[in-house]
């Protein structure tokens, strides 16, 4: 999935929740209904409820109906997802120890000499041998903003106010700063491209 599909879907996906928790609908759909695991089922109760709430109850030994009972609805459903998402995207945009080995065993590179450096050691050279690592395994993805010509790349991950929107391509980006100076009264020259890394 491409930067621009992610964002659009992240969008809509925030808007659908809220106006489904404006309708305060109870029930699941019937698609739903055995559609998830025992363990799934879970999962969305336990980030659904605070521990001390749960105490009581012992929801390995519960029936999935009555589960899916505590769930509630399908706003909740979605809220759980749109948290894993960006639980998700957030992790692989982080740097630990753990998504090193993560990304170095999914492109077969388990003896990489990043695995046992750490983190605090290293420089310059190694982030950006990891970020190519990234990139190889698919983790992240090149993607291109039009910032205002004052900053400047060393820059793109420290501005206060990033561009709106990232381009999968430069190709895309260009024509996108194209339009804006011909149609927004944008002038030449008062903005440029520059890059940065997303999570895909």
């Amino acid at each position: 999935m491409d930067i621009t599909q992610k964002t659009v879907l992240r969008y809509f996906l925030g808007t659908l929740e809220k106006q489904m928790e404006a309708l305060e609908v109870s029930g699941i759909s019937p698609f739903f209904k055995g559609y998830f695991t025992h363990g799934e089922l879970i999962d969305i109760i336990r980030w659904m409820y605070h521990p001390k709430d749960l105490k009581q109850l012992n929801l390995n030994a519960m029936h999935t109906d009555e589960l899916e009972e505590m769930v509630g609805n399908d706003a909740n459903i979605l809220s759980y997802f749109i948290d894993c998402w960006d639980t998700e995207t957030a992790y692989r945009e982080s740097l630990n120890p753990e998504q090193v080995w993560i990304t170095l065993e999914k492109i077969g590179m388990e003896t990489h000499y990043l695995r046992s450096k750490p983190i605090t050691k290293w420089d310059t050279y190694d982030y950006a041998n990891y970020r190519s690592l990234r990139l190889r395994s698919g983790e992240i993805q090149e993607v291109y903003g039009i910032y205002d010509r004052m900053v400047s790349q060393d820059d793109v991950d420290r501005v206060d106010s990033p561009p709106r929107r990232f381009y999968g391509t430069r190709e895309l980006a260009e024509s996108a700063m194209r339009h804006m100076i011909e149609e927004e009264g944008f002038e030449e020259g008062e903005m440029h491209l520059l890059y940065t890394y997303k999570a895909t």
